[in-house]
């Protein structure tokens, strides 16, 4: 190889290819290189950022998912569910009571289960519909906790006003749902759950209630499960034009001595709804019910919805 001068290249000048093989002199820009230099380098951090970013989105949406209520009804969300805790009176009295079905002439009480659980029964104040060769409710599904706190559930069929025990025994019942109907399509008389002797349907000791034709229980008893920490999220009353107190208690010790009434409202008028942000989370073998009383006879529903999480 020659130069344009015909004189032939040496071995350093071939080494650093100063030349180009026509024999012209290349023009190192060394400022250009160092720019490429940076360049590159800018490009790794620009990935690297990216790369931060998609993790962050990741990690907010997970979060996102865990505040979007519809996310966690969809089960889109592990290891969180929704509770809504329900009590319905239609005779509300100046007697406060934990709200359920005929409120105004008995009340909830789950203690001695929850002390020493037990076989809990089921039995209708209908005789005939209630009953599995009836057209009412045939079979219905007990929701609650088993000896160890955690959540169990099981299908009792119905025999009028008869009582038909659980094989099960419970420390806690915390709902009662239609699990199978006649061509009623929905329960024909009071459902009660309870121990003790059943007298036309109702039980000595009422634990847990199901109005007539709900198909679902509302009765505002609830009980955290092991392993699980329940968050309240929002309260919402329905009643008449009478003056009302809705309260709602949580025991936060599990002796059945200390309940702690977190808050009081004087109702008048006929809707309320709001969040809830005084509590912190509600630990597993704690007790919440929803109380009320009224200056006169009048029918009252409230809904304590709540999000619960895995521990």
């Amino acid at each position: 190889m020659a130069r344009l001068d015909n004189n032939t290249f040496d071995d350093r000048e071939i080494q650093r290819r100063i030349f180009d093989d026509e024999g012209f002199q290349y023009n190192r820009d060394v400022s250009a290189n160092t720019k490429l230099t940076t360049i590159i380098a800018s490009l790794a951090t620009v990935i690297a950022a990216i790369v931060a970013l998609g993790v962050l989105i990741s990690t907010l949406t997970v979060e996102l998912q865990k505040t979007n209520n519809l996310e966690v009804l969809m089960g889109n969300v592990a290891g969180h569910s929704m509770v809504n805790i329900t009590g319905h009176d239609d005779a509300l009295t100046t007697t406060q009571t934990t709200l359920h079905p005929t409120g105004s002439t008995s009340n909830i009480d789950q203690s001695a289960i929850h002390a020493t659980p037990a076989v809990v029964s089921m039995a209708s104040t209908d005789n005939t519909a209630d009953a599995v060769s009836g057209n009412g409710l045939l079979t219905v599904t007990v929701i609650g906790l088993d000896a160890s706190g955690d959540a169990q559930t099981e299908v009792v069929t119905m025999t009028g006003r008869t009582k038909a025990n659980t094989i099960a025994t419970f420390s806690a019942v915390n709902g009662l749902r239609a699990a199978t109907v006649g061509s009623g399509k929905k329960n024909a008389g009071t459902i009660w759950c309870g121990t003790g002797t059943f007298t036309a349907g109702v039980p000595a000791v009422r634990i847990f209630a199901l109005h007539i034709g709900a198909n679902v229980g509302q009765t505002a008893y609830y009980t955290v499960p092991a392993g699980k920490t329940l968050y309240f999220r929002k309260f919402t009353t329905t009643i008449g034009t009478l003056n009302k107190d809705i309260e709602y208690f949580v025991e936060q010790s599990t002796d059945g001595l200390f309940w702690y009434k977190e808050t009081t409202l004087p109702m008048i008028g006929d809707n309320f709804h709001g969040d809830i942000i005084a509590l912190s989370g509600i630990v597993a073998g704690s007790h919440i019910r929803i109380e009320a009383l009224g200056s006169a006879t009048t029918s009252v529903t409230a809904i304590l919805s709540c999000e619960l999480v895995d521990d």
